[in-house]
């Protein structure tokens, strides 16, 4: 039996939803990869890394209002790493350089990597997709649940 972490969150309109998991994704980037379930993997993409342009545009307003070294250290550790965290979809997947952050859509769920430690569900998933999109989840892994499909593993 696993022991994830399951957290669930409304599922706003997609722009909404696309800055949510990005400033979720820059909590836990550091942790490992992370995979996104949702309609319309590419699209979602394209609006996630707008957001993601927006976070980065954040730090360095951070970076310049600030004058404590340790934090413009620190402020400057997270922009690198920020700007080196690569995003896909199952279209741009390389195995070669898989990517921190793969789109996915509920029907392209047999792509998934072998494993990752966040998994964020925005999509509707009928059971053995459900299986299939948490059979890849780390042990301690966390679940981001925004369509409450996985109500049902919090009542067993």
């Amino acid at each position: 039996m696993s022991s994830w972490y399951i957290e669930h969150r409304s599922a706003p309109s997609s722009p909404e939803l696309a800055a949510d998991v990005a400033k979720h994704v820059h909590l836990r980037s550091s942790l490992g990869p992370s995979v996104v379930v949702v309609t319309s993997a590419s699209r979602f993409l394209s609006v996630m890394r707008k957001r993601w342009v927006m976070l980065e545009r954040w730090v360095q307003r951070e970076i310049s209002s600030t004058l404590d070294k340790r934090k413009l250290l620190a402020l400057h550790d997270e922009l690198t790493r920020m700007r080196t965290l690569n995003f896909a979809s199952l279209k741009s997947y390389d195995d070669k350089n898989p990517p921190d952050v793969l789109m996915l859509g509920p029907d392209e769920l047999a792509a998934l990597p072998p494993h990752y430690t966040t998994l964020y569900i925005a999509a509707s998933l009928n059971e053995p997709q459900r299986e299939v999109a948490l059979a890849g989840l780390d042990h301690h892994g966390l679940l981001v649940d925004y369509d409450s499909t996985t109500k049902a593993l919090t009542q067993k």
